[in-house]
C-alpha cells in the first residue's frame, strides 16, 4: 500500500522569518480608503517598497473590516439552498454574484453583523451555526480582513417564507436562492451571462462538489477486491436496479456490494464496467415490456369479443395489487414526489427490490416510524464553509 511522507508546513524557515515591516507612509486618502507606501525587509534583509490600501472604517474592537455570510436556506421536503446576492459593483464596472456581506459597525460583534446584513439584504432571520477565523480579503492589495459566519435559515418560519430586496438601500441588492446541489453549475451560467463571480463563493462551490465526490463517488468495477494494486479502494456493483435517460445519456441505478440502499447511486453507462449485470438487467426489462405488450393485446382481444364496460376494463388493469395492498412490510422510503398534485412516497418493501408509489396520507397511518425516519434523514443539518465581503462602499 502506498505511503505518503508527512510534510511539516509549520517548519520555521530562517529566510522567511527575516521578512519584517519597517514603516508606512500615507500617499492618499479618500472617504473610505487610504493608500500607503509600505517599506519592509525581504527574506535577504534588503529593504523593499510595497503599496497597499487600508479601509478607514475598521472596527478596532474586533480587528476586522467585514463579515461574509454563508446562509443555508432549508425547508421541509425542499432542496437545501444557498442565499446569494446580485448587485452592481462600481469598482468592477459590472454586476456580481456574491454572498451576503457587509462592514462590521462600531461596537458590533461578527455574529450581530452577520445577522443584520442577512436581514437587510434578504429579509431572512437566521441562526448562527459557525464563525470562522480571521481571513485576508485581498492580501496582495490591502490589509482588509473578514470572518465568515455560517447561518441557517428555517424556511418554514413565517418571516422566512419570501425573499425581500432592500429597495431603500442606496445600492440595490437582489437576493437569489440557488439549490446547493446546483451551485457550481448556476455560477458557471451567471459567469457566461456576464456576471463576475466573487472568488470566495466560487471556491466554496468547488469545495462542495469535491467533498461530495470524495464522499459519494465510487470507482465502478465488478471486481471483488477491497483494494487494487495501487492500494486504492474499489467497489463492486451488486445489482442494477433501474434505468433512465438523463440529458440524452443512459444512467443505471446501482446497488453496491457491502453497502446499504442508502448508498445506491445513479451512474452514467459510460462509467460502468459491469456488462454482465447490465445485460441481465436489460434482458429482464425487455421481457417485462414484452409481457406488458402481450397482456395488453390479450386484454384488447378479449375486450373486442366480450365488449366489457370501461369500468370492467379498469378493473382488469387494476387486478395486480399495488402499494400497501401487496401485503408487504414497508422497509424504507426512497424518495418523494408531488408531480401528481398529491404527495406520494416511493416505498421500498422488505423481501423485494420492486418499489412503488404510495399516498403519503396512507403511509402516515400505516407506517409512521418509516415516515419519521425519512423526514429525519433529510433534516440532518450540515456545516459547510465559505464567504463574501463588505458594505456601504464595500458591502
Amino acid at each position: 500500500m502506498n505511503t505518503v511522507k508527512a510534510v511539516n508546513n509549520m517548519n520555521n524557515n530562517e529566510e522567511l522569518n527575516n521578512c519584517r515591516f519597517i514603516r508606512e507612509e500615507n500617499i492618499s486618502q479618500g472617504d473610505w480608503l487610504s493608500l500607503a507606501r509600505i517599506t519592509y525587509l525581504d527574506q535577504h534583509g534588503i529593504p523593499q517598497i510595497w503599496e497597499g490600501a487600508t479601509r478607514l472604517t475598521r472596527n478596532k474592537d474586533t480587528k476586522i473590516d467585514a463579515v461574509g455570510v454563508i446562509a443555508f436556506y432549508r425547508r421541509l421536503l425542499h432542496y437545501d439552498c444557498i442565499v446569494l446576492i446580485k448587485q452592481y459593483r462600481p469598482a468592477l464596472k459590472a454586476y456580481t454574484i456574491e454572498m451576503p456581506a457587509g462592514l462590521v459597525e462600531h461596537n458590533e460583534t461578527p455574529e450581530v453583523a452577520a445577522v443584520r446584513e442577512l436581514k437587510e439584504a434578504t429579509g431572512f432571520m437566521g441562526t448562527i451555526k459557525k464563525i470562522g477565523p480571521v481571513l485576508a480579503m485581498d492580501p496582495g492589495a490591502s490589509n482588509c480582513s473578514m470572518r465568515l459566519v455560517t447561518v441557517e435559515v428555517n424556511g418554514d418560519e413565517p418571516e422566512n417564507l419570501h425573499l425581500r430586496s432592500n429597495l431603500n438601500n442606496e445600492r440595490f441588492k437582489e437576493p437569489v436562492l440557488i439549490p446547493v446541489s446546483e451551485l457550481l453549475d448556476k455560477l458557471s451560467a451567471f459567469a457566461a451571462a456576464g456576471f463576475i463571480i466573487d472568488s470566495r463563493i466560487d471556491a466554496f462551490a468547488i469545495g462542495l462538489v469535491m467533498g461530495n465526490q470524495s464522499r459519494k463517488t465510487k470507482k465502478k468495477t465488478t471486481m471483488n477486491k477491497k483494494e487494487n494494486s495501487e492500494g486504492e479502494e474499489e467497489f463492486s456493483v451488486e445489482k442494477v436496479l433501474d434505468r433512465r435517460i438523463k440529458n440524452g445519456k443512459v444512467e443505471y441505478y446501482l446497488k453496491w456490494k457491502g453497502y446499504s440502499h442508502d448508498d445506491n447511486t445513479w451512474e452514467p453507462e459510460e462509467n460502468l464496467d459491469c456488462p454482465d449485470l447490465i445485460s441481465h438487467f436489460e434482458e429482464n426489462r425487455k421481457k417485462k415490456e414484452q409481457l406488458k405488450k402481450d397482456d395488453k393485446k390479450r386484454k384488447s382481444g378479449s375486450s373486442d369479443e366480450k365488449k366489457p364496460s370501461s369500468k370492467n376494463k379498469r378493473g382488469d388493469e387494476d387486478k395486480k395489487p399495488q402499494g400497501f395492498d401487496r401485503g408487504l412490510e414497508p422497509e424504507r422510503i426512497i424518495g418523494a414526489t408531488d408531480s401528481s398534485g398529491e404527495l406520494m412516497f416511493l416505498m421500498k418493501w422488505k423481501g423485494t427490490d420492486e418499489a412503488d408509489l404510495v399516498h403519503a396520507k396512507k403511509a402516515n397511518v400505516r407506517c409512521p416510524q418509516v415516515v419519521i425516519q425519512f423526514y429525519e434523514e433529510r433534516l440532518t443539518w450540515h456545516s459547510p464553509a465559505n464567504d463574501d465581503e463588505g458594505k456601504t462602499e464595500t458591502d
